[in-house]
């Protein structure tokens, strides 16, 4: 348990690296960070040493930031300007 813990730790700006390189609007988005890091542990709990760490937590981490992002479009509301301004007028009588 303390070498895997220890391995994520040694591994953790692999994903500040991945968040900037991809995602640099989201470079300060903690929500965004903190599944990058649920993707490293998920990587360090399956890696079998058969290739390079890095290469197969890329994997991993990317998976679960797009997975968010994912979730967040689902959650867009969209509402056009001509209800605004319905609302608006409403509101001012």
């Amino acid at each position: 348990m303390n070498e895997k813990k220890q391995f994520i730790e040694d591994n953790v700006n692999l994903v500040y690296y991945l968040v900037r390189r991809y995602y640099p609007a989201f470079s300060r988005d903690d929500d965004i960070i903190q599944c990058g890091m649920v993707g490293l542990c998920k990587a360090a709990e399956k890696w079998n040493g058969s290739s390079k760490f890095s290469y197969y937590a890329k994997k991993w981490i990317l998976g679960e930031i797009n997975q968010e992002l994912r979730n967040r479009n689902k959650h867009k509301v969209e509402i056009s300007l001509e209800r605004l301004l319905e609302e608006n007028e409403r509101n001012d009588y």
